[in-house]
């Protein structure tokens, strides 16, 4: 029998490791979703609403860490 315990741990490292940890992943998928853009501008059949979705995604995801720091 497997059993689990959780462990608060409270070192101002680990927070700010994690902390980075998330803004690191928001940047990759706002890198990925800018590429994206890219290729739909690139592409001459691109849906305008897709272009519309594709920019709002990005700018959810600096200007929420520039807001929420």
């Amino acid at each position: 029998m497997v059993t689990h315990s959780f462990v608060e741990i409270n070192i101002d490292e680990a927070r700010n490791l994690a902390d980075l940890t998330g803004v690191e992943y928001d940047l990759r998928s706002a890198i990925q979703l800018s590429k994206l853009l890219i290729k739909c501008f690139e592409s001459s059949d691109c849906d305008v609403n897709l272009i519309d979705a594709i920019s709002t995604s990005i700018l959810v995801v600096i200007v929420g860490h520039l807001c929420l720091g």
